[in-house]
């Protein structure tokens, strides 16, 4: 169920809309929304056009930093183009007060949707940007192979995202075009990845014995900067007295990688 914060919204309907349908929070609930919303997973804000004239500077910087979309309820249409000055970016929309509680829905949904498109194809950036980083180090080809297979979650969701957005009877031929375009690169990276999977994992079937602080110690450095980047910081203890174990060549450095990138993602 998605989580929306909304504020000044006066319509009756409006509000049994968004309490049936979605976990709602009012914003004078919340002691910072700022904070709020980079802490806590939001969906969206729904709020009145008095509330988002107020505080539009707040809503602009939530929606920058935190790509929380929001949807501002209006009395009518012609409110839209004065609106539309104070937050210009994909994620602002508009629903009419009197409008049904599909409507409410379909336009949250909608709004969703282009998020979520943004943020995967911002993940699909950064996940490329990565390999093509670490492609320079010595692990490259354990760590591109293991980062591969993640990819798929983005990709998935850029797909059902896209789909829902051209389901909109209310969507251009022009974004129609645009969202074609997109759905072919999906293509082009999702043969990239079948192709990275191939590339061989560095794994033999030569069993030798490995000091797991030994292994740990070469790759937390690695995968520090990496979270780093993403303001997560690792925090790791070492038990000095962990005995060797025998394993595959190269099989536990890829064992790690893959649970850290697992948490990451998580």
């Amino acid at each position: 169920m998605k989580q929306i914060i909304y504020a000044g919204i006066e319509s009756e309907n409006l509000k049994l809309a968004c309490e049936k349908m979605f976990r709602c929070i009012k914003e004078e609930d919340v002691k910072n929304i700022r904070e709020f919303t980079q802490e806590v997973m939001t969906d969206a804000i729904v709020c009145s056009s008095e509330v988002f004239r107020k505080k539009r500077n707040i809503m602009k910087e939530i929606s920058a930093r935190d790509k929380v979309p929001v949807l501002v309820v209006i009395n009518n249409v012609d409110e839209i183009e004065e609106l539309s000055t104070f937050m210009e970016n994909t994620l602002l929309d508009f629903v009419m007060s009197d409008a049904s509680a599909d409507e409410l829905n379909l336009r949250i949904e909608k709004i969703s949707a282009t998020r979520n498109v943004n943020v995967s194809l911002g993940i699909m950036n950064m996940i490329q940007h990565e390999v093509n980083r670490m492609a320079k180090l010595s692990v490259a080809g354990e760590l591109i192979a293991s980062v591969s297979h993640m990819i798929n979650n983005p990709i998935t969701a850029i797909n059902l995202q896209l789909d829902l957005i051209k389901m909109d009877k209310s969507v251009s031929k022009e974004l129609i075009t645009k969202i074609e375009s997109i759905e072919g690169n999906v293509e082009k990276v999702i043969s990239i990845v079948s192709t990275v999977r191939e590339l061989k994992l560095g794994i033999s079937d030569k069993n030798e014995l490995v000091s797991i602080n030994e292994e740990t110690a070469k790759y937390v450095p690695l995968l520090h900067d990496y979270f780093m980047n993403h303001s997560i910081n690792i925090i790791f203890k070492i038990d000095e007295k962990l005995p060797p174990v025998r394993i595959h060549h190269g099989l536990l450095k890829y064992i790690f990688l893959e649970i850290m990138l697992l948490l990451f993602h998580r």
